[in-house]
């Protein structure tokens, strides 16, 4: 779970683990090598990174898994009313049309 949606559940991150979950024989090491963004958002919400995870992928996937913990009535991601904000960080639909445009890559080669 990333960090967001720690948050988002009102539960407090303990700590992260770095995920590689593609990356291709002639993947860049120093691309796996270079942690100090992760690092940096990892120190910025005052938790560790104990490890991490990589399995070889010819698509590169990479990112952080956060474990936290919270009150369990406060554990929830529902219950908006009209007049909340809703933020969106990425244009609805992205994740279709990028998807897509994968599965017609991979039928083409």
């Amino acid at each position: 779970m990333p960090l967001s949606d720690i948050w988002a559940m009102g539960a407090r991150p303990l700590f992260a683990l770095n995920l590689v979950l593609g990356f291709s024989a002639g993947f860049p090491r120093d691309a796996l090598q270079d942690p100090r963004r992760r690092r940096s958002k990892a120190r910025e919400a005052g938790i560790p990174i104990l490890g991490g995870h990589s399995i070889q992928d010819p698509e590169p996937k990479y990112g952080m898994a956060v474990t936290g913990i919270g009150a369990p009535k406060r554990l929830e991601n529902f219950g908006s009313k009209p007049g909340d904000h809703l933020i969106l960080t990425k244009t609805l639909g992205s994740g279709i049309a990028t998807t897509a445009i994968k599965r017609a890559a991979h039928r083409r080669n």
